[in-house]
Order: C-alpha cells, then structure tokens, then sequence
C-alpha cells in the first residue's frame, strides 16, 4: 500500500519492475502473476487493466494498470481520478504471487533468486486539474 504521509492531497501511482525471460519463443513474458489469495487459499490472478482494490474513505478506489507506460495508477471505482488525502492509504496493488503457469521451475534452475521492485510515486494534486495533467508535468520534469 501507499501512504499519504504529506500534508496535501496528491495523486499516487506504482511501478512493479517483475522479472521476465523468453519462455516458449515468446520474449518479455513476466515470470509471475499478481494476485490475492480467495477465501478457500487458492490462487486467484488479477486480469489486467484492474488491480487491488478496496475503500478509501468510504470511496471504493482500485488499481489501473495503464498500456502506454505501465504505471498502476490509483482511480475511483467508475474510473475517475482519486487524490489520496493527507494520511489515507491505499489498498494493497497485490496481496500474493505466483509463478507464471508458462514458466517451470527448469526454465529457472533450482537455486533461481530474483527481487520484484515496486516504485511509488505521488505528486501533489493542488494547482492540476487532473491526475493525467499533474503527471504530465511531474514526467516532463523528471
């Protein structure tokens, strides 16, 4: 999760840096998949665009994973842009992983380590009229 720890409203966003191999001819294919575990404990993966999600506030927000830049960016249920008040925070983008069920343990080797990095980011939603306008100008300054 995100936390808000600043004194203003801000527009939060993660990035996940998952490992990826060619596996079966494809290239770029990630290693694992996102997800949370039901109430039985079995695996359940999430099927992109949506992610985690959960209240805020009483607002039902979730997690977007955008195509064009591959940020999971925090939105209110129907869609819209949501800013994250001060010492809010967000729901978890995922709970649990797995191995991707195109990948064996032989295409890893048996003493395969690897790290998942996850980056977040937040901007401050004053003087924006929207998150995609806020990020636009945190992206062009960074």
């Amino acid at each position: 999760y995100v936390k808000n720890t600043g004194a203003n409203a801000a527009y939060v966003r993660l990035k996940v840096y998952m490992p990826t191999a060619t596996i079966d001819g494809e290239d770029d294919t990630p290693l694992f998949d996102l997800g949370y575990l039901d109430g039985k404990k079995d695996f359940c993966a999430y099927t992109a665009p949506n992610f985690g999600s959960g209240q805020v506030n009483g607002t039902k927000v979730q997690w977007v994973k955008a195509e064009d830049d591959g940020y999971y960016y925090l939105k209110t249920q129907n869609g819209g842009d949501y800013q994250l008040q001060p010492q809010e925070q967000t729901p978890p983008l995922f709970t649990y992983i797995q191995l991707n069920e195109a990948v064996s343990e032989d295409d890893l080797g048996a003493d395969y380590t690897t790290n998942i990095d996850v980056t977040a980011e937040a901007v401050q939603a004053d003087g924006f009229d929207s998150a995609e306008q806020a990020w636009k100008t945190f992206d062009s300054k960074n």
